[in-house]
């Protein structure tokens, strides 16, 4: 969580910047959750830590996240059948939390939703809102059906190309999250038709350019909090219709130049109060975002 205060800034500054005249989309393509554990459970402070992490994709609006093998042992707790419903109720993001190819091993774990389509609207978008398809897949972690958490991993190419199919007529643009590396990544935009964006994390250094493979531009995110990766995305100004015709994809530092959000800063603030009193004594926590 320690970019979030920054992060929740450089959009509000953005906003201010444009006359809020832009629609801005939030979204995180794995890894978002902490897997430490204190065998055979997990740490009592990594797991408060996790139900702040989902609190604040809730009060920030952040349109989705996609499910990686790290985040699915506490993801897992929430999601077995009997306690499902109310942990909806004290996470609603939880119907935000997606992926097309993680999906249950046995009937004990809800599934979670392969994709969310958002509505996008704005002053500059006009009278007709921009349809967002965002669909989550996570790396097979060895050979497809590898059970991880009560889930399995199923081959991510031929998971997304039915539901392509399914999505494209829809929608007016399709992103992908994907946790997966940079090879990969490029083999999912290389193996299906009708992505127009990739957005892949997967523990990566900072990768300054994007890749094009097959109808996909693919945009990597650094792992960590200290970068933010955004695309803008333009459509031609006699456009009648709502496609992208150009796009730009940098890294935002997430540093000092950017001033803490008084409210964010604040959640930030409570949630570390909250995990500190729960660690080992002389013990420091590690936060990888």
């Amino acid at each position: 969580m320690g970019g979030l205060a920054r992060r929740v800034s450089y959009e509000k500054a953005l906003q201010e910047q444009v006359g809020r005249s832009i629609a801005v989309l939030q979204v995180d393509a794995g890894n978002f959750l902490s897997d430490d554990l204190t065998l055979p459970a997990m740490a009592a402070e990594a797991r408060v830590k996790n139900e702040w992490v989902l609190k604040s994709f809730d009060q920030f609006k952040f349109g989705a996240a996609n499910v990686s093998p790290r985040d699915l042992p506490y993801l897992s707790e929430l999601m077995k059948k009997p306690v499902h419903s109310e942990s909806l109720k004290r996470f609603p993001f939880l119907n935000r939390v997606i992926s097309a190819n993680v999906v249950p091993a046995s009937a004990d774990v809800a599934a979670f939703k392969p994709y969310i389509i958002e509505e996008l609207r704005s002053p500059r978008l006009g009278a007709k809102p921009l349809k967002v398809a965002i669909i989550g897949v996570s790396d097979t972690q060895g050979a497809p059906g590898n059970i991880v958490s009560g889930y399995k991993f199923l081959d991510p190419i031929a998971t997304l190309k039915p539901l392509l199919l399914e999505l494209r007529p829809k929608v007016d643009l399709i992103v992908v999250l994907a946790y997966v590396d940079r090879q990969t990544a490029k083999q999912i935009g290389m193996g299906t038709t009708g992505i127009d964006l990739i957005v892949a994390a997967h523990q990566l250094p900072l990768i300054d350019k994007v890749d094009e493979a097959g109808d996909a531009v693919v945009g990597f995110v650094p792992n960590q909090t200290k970068w933010l990766g955004e695309f803008r995305l333009y459509r031609a100004a006699d456009s009648k219709g709502t496609a992208i015709s150009s796009y730009l994809y940098r890294h935002v530092p997430l540093d000092k130049a950017l001033p803490d959000d008084p409210v964010a800063g604040k959640f930030v603030a409570d949630a570390r109060a909250a995990f500190t009193k729960l660690a080992p004594a002389g013990g420091t926590l590690q936060h990888s975002h």
